[in-house]
């Protein structure tokens, strides 16, 4: 090998850096020209001219014919985005962030056919929108209407102050808590979980798209056809976390009641074991709303919520939980309502009942809270005190289901809001499947629109029954100044939320007074009830409440350690009787007399 000197060095490296100088002079010289005879020689614009601002603007203006439902317009927009592409691009761009006009049409996002129900063309110097005319495009207009609508109430949710975490984990608990899981005609679209509450994977997963993209917050939904499943994936710091709604509805006699987080913002580890015969593989699906490459995407490897949390063990078995000033409330494994962050943190204890108490749910309505406690609900405040009873369960309202005096425990589920403005509750037996549905006034109206009216002017109820009467058409301030009476709260009271309980044969007025005004029902009560004394474990053939039209035979009770000698009418053990006859309109309080085994 020759050794050179610096100075050769030196020569030889000028002699390279004339040489490459030339050599760019004249490739920027040929590219200017080629520039510049292309102007002229290209009637079109190139579309390498086109700006990021104007490819927004065709995307929006796209995107508003979509909703819209316009079968042919024109627009004086950029003819040549539309060609090849980019306008390709710009139309997915605008479903994207248009999922609802789909959803309307009755079109699946993830069905890779749905670009051909819509075309854009250039006729002269415009350019061309088509939308293929699935349905009328008064049909169009309101399905559209009502998924705005329904997306508006299941946005209702998020509060000011949550965090895209919170807000994510609010809209899952809603659509959760509010959809049946069910094959419809078009409950792959999203439309009849938003608008009928019932639907299949791929809907539920449209809908937690639709709903957390209109927060800001990227959600794209992943479908795998191998497995027949589809699902969502949530950005959030940079992360995107695993959401299956398919996994966190109830079913059987828990449908409705039941909410799991075991696919709720999880990682890959948490989404596999929750998914049984799932491989790594199959996570990545086979297509996605969003065009998302998902192998180059940082999936989240752990939970958002720690597995080992309070939070979430307390959510994962009680199923109840919700948000007040940037706070979660839930119950806790050891029964007791707690707080804390999202992710666990800042864990504090709001209320521990005594020991005979067992929490069944927890919920908060227009700044009002509620608790149950065994079969009373209770309104509390923030701090955990109790500061009124609601409702007591009668075991009237849950006769359906129960086969045996064993099931016959009330307890209350879960709380909902009924379009009606009033609020639900399940009636649970111990091992928490559905018994049975109420609902309570509690004060608290929708909006004010149009006079105040009663809910039912005449009602018909047998004694030991309740009925629920509530005014519409008022403010919730206007509700809370209701007071209720009974002309006759011996055959009908009522109690200060406007709940009536039928006691005897007869008939009552109950009045709403409002201010100055009046609002008026008739109560009819007829049958009779039947109240059981020292009863043992009593057969489930005897009646409760009877409508008096046959004759009631009592059966006997059962009691470790003693035998049954008869029901009686009086303490005192003077008045046997066997049969209530045919007829009867009068209440019974029964006493059952024992004798202890020899």
């Amino acid at each position: 090998m020759a050794i050179l000197s610096d100075n050769d060095n030196n020569e030889n490296r000028k002699k390279r850096g004339g040489t490459q100088m030339k050599k760019r002079f004249w490739t920027l010289f040929l590219i200017a020209v080629c520039c510049f005879f292309g102007l002229f020689l290209f009637h079109s614009p190139v579309e390498a001219r086109v700006t990021s601002e104007q490819k927004k603007e065709y995307v929006n203006a796209l995107s508003q014919l979509m909703k819209d439902g316009v079968e042919s317009k024109k627009m004086d927009l950029y003819s040549r985005i539309a060609r090849g592409t980019s306008g390709k691009n710009a139309l997915q761009q605008a479903a994207i962030q248009n999922r609802a006009a789909l959803m309307a049409e009755g079109i699946d996002f993830l069905d890779g056919s749905w670009v051909n129900y819509y075309s854009v063309a250039v006729s002269g110097d415009r350019t061309v929108f088509n939308s293929t005319k699935m349905m009328s495009r008064k049909t169009f207009r309101r399905r559209y209407q009502k998924i705005m609508q329904a997306l508006g109430e299941v946005l209702s949710c998020v509060e000011p102050g949550m965090t895209d975490a919170d807000k994510a984990m609010a809209v899952y608990y809603y659509l959760a808590k509010n959809t049946v899981y069910e094959e419809t005609k078009d409950c792959h679209t999203g439309y009849d979980v938003l608008v009928n509450h019932t639907g299949v994977c791929d809907g539920f997963a449209n809908a937690y798209a639709l709903a957390l993209n209109t927060l800001g917050i990227r959600c794209a939904v992943v479908s795998n056809y191998s497995r027949d499943h589809s699902w969502n994936l949530v950005c959030l710091d940079g992360k995107w976390y695993f959401c299956d709604l398919t996994n966190g509805i109830g079913t059987g006699d828990h449908e409705g009641m039941v909410v799991s987080y075991a696919s709720c913002l999880v990682g890959v580890s948490s989404f596999l074991s929750a998914h049984p015969g799932y491989t790594l593989k199959d996570i990545y699906g086979e297509g996605n709303s969003d065009g998302l490459n998902i192998h180059r995407l940082v999936l989240a490897q752990s939970d958002y919520i720690p597995l080992r949390s309070g939070i979430r063990t307390g959510i994962a078995e009680k199923s109840c939980m919700f948000y007040q000033k940037g706070y979660w409330y839930w119950i806790s494994t050891g029964n007791m309502l707690k707080k804390s962050k999202l992710d666990g943190s800042h864990e504090t204890t709001v209320y521990a009942p005594a020991d005979d108490k067992h929490i069944g749910w927890a919920e908060e309505f227009n700044e009002m809270f509620f608790i149950s406690l065994n079969d009373t609900i209770y309104r509390m405040d923030y701090k955990g005190n109790l500061k009124e009873q609601v409702r007591q369960v009668s075991p009237l309202e849950y006769k359906h289901g129960v086969t045996s005096y064993f099931w016959q425990i009330a307890y209350v589920g879960r709380f909902y809001r009924n379009s009606d403005n009033t609020i639900g509750y399940y009636i649970t037996d111990m091992t928490g499947a559905k018994r049975g549905t109420g609902r309570i006034s509690v004060n608290y109206a929708g909006k004010q629109y149009g006079k105040p009216k009663l809910s039912s002017r005449k009602v018909k109820i047998r004694a030991g029954y309740q009925k629920q009467l509530y005014v519409v058409r008022t403010t919730p301030a206007g509700a809370r100044r209701i007071q209720w009476r009974s002309s006759n709260s011996g055959v009908a009271e009522v109690d200060a939320n406007g709940c009536v309980t039928a006691k005897k044969k007869g008939t009552a007025t109950i009045t709403a007074v409002i201010g100055n005004k009046k609002l008026k029902c008739t109560v009819k009560v007829n049958g009779y009830t039947i109240t059981y004394k020292k009863a043992g474990m009593n057969s489930a053939d005897n009646v409760a409440t009877a409508s008096g039209k046959k004759k009631i035979t009592l059966e006997d009770p059962v009691k470790k350690g003693y035998v049954f000698e008869g029901w009686y009418t009086d303490k005192a053990y003077k008045n046997q009787i066997t049969v209530i006859k045919k007829g009867n309109s009068r209440n019974y309080t029964l006493y059952a007399k024992w004798k202890k085994e020899k």
